[in-house]
């Protein structure tokens, strides 16, 4: 996997030993790129606040960026009436971003990816039992994790699953197990659709810092 900061990204964020040929992962500081949107981009954000166009543009940049060290095709990055970008045709990828960083991936050697970015303490306690298992919880507090940690570990699941199956998972029918000092995770399917099971197969990698969690889920 290529690691491409833009700017001064944190480097704890990097992946470690991570062997994903033909894969970048792209990173950069939250900031105005709505200038390099094209016009049907910039009808998304049609009404949006500037925190979101921030956001937004910040990843469709970093994408395209991720793009081009691919040597893949580099426009306009259009999206599905489920809002999630539609890549090119031999490209799977995902985008996702807090307030404070944005970051694109993009591969040629998976089968679908999610990646998604928090700030840390971001998830209330009051939210626990809506969106963790017992045991899931369980185990994070007793290793010492942070929640919102594995509500990330959830949402790149999440992401890498729909990009093949198109279905929605609640937070309940994921279960995740987190092994932080060895930066992985895996996940355990509690529902009952037979192609939401995939998501079993997913690696995950999970890197954090003192502000930010950032996970990637790989098929």
């Amino acid at each position: 996997m290529i690691w491409l900061p833009v700017g001064d990204a944190p480097p704890e964020l990097t992946p470690r030993d991570l062997d994903v040929p033909e894969t970048v992962l792209a990173i950069g500081a939250v900031g105005d790129h709505a200038h390099e949107l094209s016009a049907v981009e910039l009808d998304y954000l049609d009404g949006a606040v500037e925190s979101r166009r921030r956001e937004f543009s910040t990843g469709r940049m970093l994408a395209r960026q991720a793009l081009s060290r691919l040597g893949a095709p580099v426009g306009p990055l259009l999206r599905r009436p489920d809002r999630a970008p539609i890549w090119p045709d031999d490209i799977c990828g995902s985008i996702s971003h807090c307030r404070h960083w944005a970051v694109a991936l993009a591969s040629r050697s998976v089968r679908s990816a999610g990646v998604d970015i928090e700030c840390r303490e971001r998830v209330s306690s009051r939210t626990h039992d809506s969106l963790f298992t017992p045991v899931e919880l369980a185990r994070a507090v007793a290793a010492g994790v942070e929640p919102t940690v594995l509500f990330s570990a959830k949402e790149a699941i999440f992401k890498a699953v729909h990009q093949i199956t198109r279905e929605q998972i609640e937070f309940l029918e994921a279960e995740v197990r987190l092994d932080v000092a060895a930066q992985r995770f895996r996940a355990r399917y509690l529902g009952t659709s037979r192609r939401s099971r995939i998501m079993e197969q997913v690696r995950g990698v999970v890197c954090l810092t003192p502000d930010h969690v950032l996970t990637l889920a790989l098929l």
